[in-house]
């Protein structure tokens, strides 16, 4: 973790701003224009981060590449301590390891654009991991850090989807329902965020929910299944 964070560092020093970037850099200004989505992605906390950057440091982009980078590495020690009790210390190592170095896909560990989607892992990560506890305050905390994932980007969707799952066979191997509907909250608040979002904001003639992509998800998922090993072995 700590060469991956060095080279990380390095490569990043001298990454200015670059392509999604100038979106947050020009065109966004003030609270208004972090409910605004880029490419139907929630950008809420990543639009409030740069505006925050940019009005403390100026046009340098170090700080945001700083926050990035923290919480990449943050999140490959939750994924860690996820993996663990799963697969066992070796698999989770060399899962984490892949991570990493990303091979082919690295080019995104330089993109401080990013924070969002690491954002999203952080939140729903730390959710995962709080839901195993299964106590009322760490139920809490997990319903927090699940929000927070959904204001960084919509790859919340599967943190959300695998938190139903966990609470819904939550110290059992047998699905119980009743404890799913009593815990319900825990994700129910952050999807009426995002419902509330996507309804006041989202609207902009842009969307792709249609049947015909419905019926394409499961091409499109293997597809990205092979891309994204191929990106993570460097064989892309």
């Amino acid at each position: 973790m700590v060469l991956s964070g060095a080279l990380l560092l390095a490569f990043r020093s001298d990454f200015g701003f670059f392509l999604d970037d100038w979106y947050l850099v020009l065109l966004r200004d003030g609270p208004a224009d972090w409910m605004l989505p880029h490419n139907q992605h929630i950008i809420i906390l990543p639009a409030a981060i740069y505006e925050l950057s940019l009005s403390v440091f100026g046009m340098h982009p170090l700080p945001l590449h700083l926050v990035a980078l923290t919480l990449f590495l943050i999140s490959v020690v939750l994924l860690f301590h996820w993996m663990r009790p799963l697969v066992g210390e070796p698999v989770s190592v060399l899962g984490c390891a892949i991570v990493l170095f990303l091979g082919a896909g690295a080019g995104d560990l330089i993109f401080a654009f990013q924070i969002g989607f690491f954002g999203s892992v952080v939140g729903g990560l730390g959710a995962l991991l709080l839901l195993r506890r299964n106590t009322t305050r760490d139920d809490r905390l997990a319903c927090l850090l699940l929000i927070v994932s959904v204001l960084s980007s919509t790859l919340m969707a599967p943190f959300v989807l695998a938190a139903a799952v966990q609470i819904l066979y939550r110290d059992n191997l047998r699905p119980d329902f009743s404890r799913l509907l009593r815990n319900s909250w825990i994700i129910l608040v952050p999807l009426l965020i995002y419902l509330v979002w996507w309804a006041g904001w989202n609207q902009d003639g842009s969307q792709e929910v249609s049947l015909l992509n419905a019926v394409r998800i499961p091409a499109y998922a293997l597809a990205a299944l092979g891309f994204a090993g191929a990106s993570m072995t460097g064989a892309f």
